[in-house]
């Protein structure tokens, strides 16, 4: 019975070894971006960005030509055009478990002023991404003296928090940037990892 019991004993520990290195393993990999090719319009083939983080799996479109790139340390992806007159970042914010958060205006307003102290919001909206409501300030803030910047900063709910996107650029070109963030934002899709697309 001792030998039993012995056996049972280390058989535990193994398991408890084997499972703590299995979420180590998963927490390290908990940020990972790639792409995948998909059938668009005409049948023709569209490169996908899928990122995988906080249990979640999260895919878009970049606008065409922009370059995308994954910061692990700062948990966030950029977008960059070739001329580098613009971007867009995108965070995820993972709130809690139990249901989709709502969108408190007067709170992400307070988030964005304390952000960005001084900025002039332009306009406030309401627009659509993964089939749901997000919420969407226009801004113009003072980045050196006589140069403005604009941006975009859209929340958008899912299950478990908010995605920010944040599309910035000189204020005078904000417009130029609406029509390929927007497609962008179209685009997006959350789903669980172990969903399969």
């Amino acid at each position: 019975m001792r030998l039993a019991n012995g056996r049972i004993k280390t058989a535990f520990w193994v398991f408890g070894v084997v499972s703590i290195s299995a979420r180590t393993v998963f927490a390290a990999e908990d940020f990972r971006l790639f792409t995948e090719k998909i059938l668009g319009a005409e049948d023709n083939e569209v490169i996908r960005y899928v990122l995988l983080a906080e249990g979640q799996r999260f895919s878009f479109l970049p606008p065409a030509g922009w370059s995308v790139k994954a910061d692990k340390t700062k948990r966030t992806i950029t977008l960059l055009p070739q001329d580098l007159k613009a971007g867009i970042t995108m965070k995820i914010d993972q709130e809690s478990n139990d249901g989709a958060p709502g969108l408190n205006v007067a709170l992400l307003r307070e988030r964005i002023v304390g952000r960005y102290p001084g900025a002039k919001f332009i306009r406030e909206f309401e627009c659509a991404t993964d089939g749901r409501t997000a919420l969407a300030f226009d801004l113009v803030r003072v980045v050196e003296k006589n140069t403005k910047a604009g941006m975009r900063i859209v929340f958008a709910p899912y299950d478990n928090g908010t995605v920010e996107f944040e599309l910035t650029t000189a204020a005078a070109r904000l417009a130029d940037y609406h029509i390929p963030f927007s497609r962008m934002l179209y685009s997006f899709h959350v789903s669980t990892t172990d969903a399969k697309r």
